[in-house]
């Protein structure tokens, strides 16, 4: 087959096309509105899926943007820094609580 197709005239000139190569051709022809249907579903899925990485290329380089600008909240940059003010706020041994107007009269000594 690949032999025949190989060979053949394209112009038909010098050397006709066989009945066989003819219904091949016709056959061939028959198949070309499938396969431009086919075309055309697949052209539209890959717009739509175009379309999808767009719209996520662009919510991912938002979000880039908004964690370069957007300060972080307090309590997240003291754990990132390491200060923890639980251990702040422990006593060392010999010290006493220091009372101030918010703590409990109870509680200073």
């Amino acid at each position: 087959m690949l032999q025949q197709i190989q060979s053949a005239d394209p112009t038909g000139e010098t050397r006709p096309d066989t009945m066989e190569m003819l219904q091949l051709e016709e056959q061939c022809k028959a198949m070309g509105p499938l396969i431009d249907a086919e075309l055309e579903k697949i052209d539209k899925r890959h717009a739509e899926l175009c379309g999808i990485n767009t719209k996520v290329l662009e919510a991912l380089q938002m979000y880039h943007n908004l964690m370069k600008e957007t300060p972080m909240p307090y309590a997240y940059k003291q754990s990132m820094s390491g200060y923890n003010p639980a251990s702040s706020m422990a006593m060392s041994p010999g010290s006493m609580p220091q009372c101030t107007k918010f703590t409990r009269s109870a509680d200073c000594l």
